[in-house]
């Protein structure tokens, strides 16, 4: 499904190497219209490369006539350990003020729902900023939903802090004291330990996790950059797990990591041992370009998102969209 034909000469199709200019173009509009943001060339120039390289990463759709680009968009992946699937992600959405309301996002939208629909995905989702009222206007129209979900972050990037910055004063902040808590990336046997348990207490995600055995045993095996899961111990014993995903994000020129879970047994004693899993997480996504560390926050998680903002995790003002694929 690379090219598809709409009517009166309009083309849909995926973005290539001819496109970067453009695609560089629409984004720096797309920051300052959006957000504010006069974002440097030079590392969106080095993003949109990146993710043409390595479709594996996102894919850039485009709307063109005669030649000329109408409209962008792009999909990134992430697998939902819960669903046991893979699910898509709308990002850079972006139609040139001479060409909006003429239906050429509609004619992306619908290009990336039967894509999706295609691989499997129970699921499309995005988010847009708050005061963006006609973005998400649109969105609604084409059968999308606010989610419950609230979007905390850390932006390493345009945040004005850098990872060593910010670990140090997590350490600062613990008393500078030697890690007593370990984070490491699951292995097949700790998938009973993740999926069996009844007596986390869940900081991060929600309760009912749907077909979570399935999905963490794949995502435990994926050797595509989609999930990442971490188990977290003390003293050798097991207090909880975190599940992640990475996005790569073309205005940082690296990724942003989700965390969608965060679960502590009773072994997890207090506080500290909390905040220094945190600080172990960061420090091991830290050598994978990590420009921002966001945490997917459900109502029924405000004990782990007080714990976020006293670690300095402030809120994105960001609505989270969702469509789902089974009932469109």
């Amino acid at each position: 499904m690379n090219t598809k034909q709409e009517a009166n000469d309009i083309t849909i199709r995926l973005a290539d190497s001819k496109d970067i200019p453009t695609l560089v173009s629409f984004n720096l509009s797309l920051a300052e219209e959006t957000e504010n943001l006069k974002l440097d060339s030079e590392k969106i120039t080095g993003g949109v490369q990146e993710i043409l390289k390595n479709p594996q990463i996102g894919f850039y759709i485009v709307t063109e006539s005669e030649g000329k680009l109408l409209g962008t968009t792009m999909l990134t992946s992430q697998f939902d350990c819960q669903a046991n699937k893979v699910v898509f992600w709308i990002q850079s959405v972006f139609v040139d003020a001479s060409q909006r309301k003429k239906g050429y996002f509609k004619g992306m939208f619908n290009y990336m729902k039967e894509y999706s629909k295609n691989q499997g995905s129970p699921y499309m989702k995005l988010y847009a900023e708050y005061n963006n009222e006609k973005a998400i206007a649109t969105y609604q129209r084409l059968g999308m939903y606010i989610t419950k979900e609230k979007l905390i972050q850390i932006d390493f990037c345009y945040g004005g802090k850098e990872v060593p910055e910010v670990l140090s004063e997590w350490a600062k902040a613990l008393g500078e004291k030697e890690p007593k808590v370990e984070v490491e990336f699951a292995r097949p046997e700790d998938v009973d330990f993740i999926t069996g348990k009844t007596d986390f207490e869940v900081l991060i995600g929600g309760s009912d996790l749907g077909d979570f055995k399935e999905g963490v045993a794949k995502g435990i095996q994926l050797t595509e950059n989609l999930v990442k899961i971490f188990v977290i111990s003390k003293n050798q014993e097991r207090l909880g797990f975190a599940v992640l995903f990475p996005e790569f994000s073309d205005w940082r020129n690296g990724f942003s990591y989700y965390l969608t879970h965060l679960c502590f047994n009773s072994k997890a004693s207090n506080d500290d041992d909390i905040k220094e899993s945190i600080r172990g997480i960061l420090n091991k996504l830290k050598d994978w370009n990590i420009q921002s560390f966001r945490v997917l926050a459900l109502p029924d998680n405000k004990r782990g998102e007080e714990l976020f903002e006293k670690m300095g995790f402030c809120e994105a003002h960001m609505k989270v969209l969702q469509l789902d694929l089974s009932d469109n």
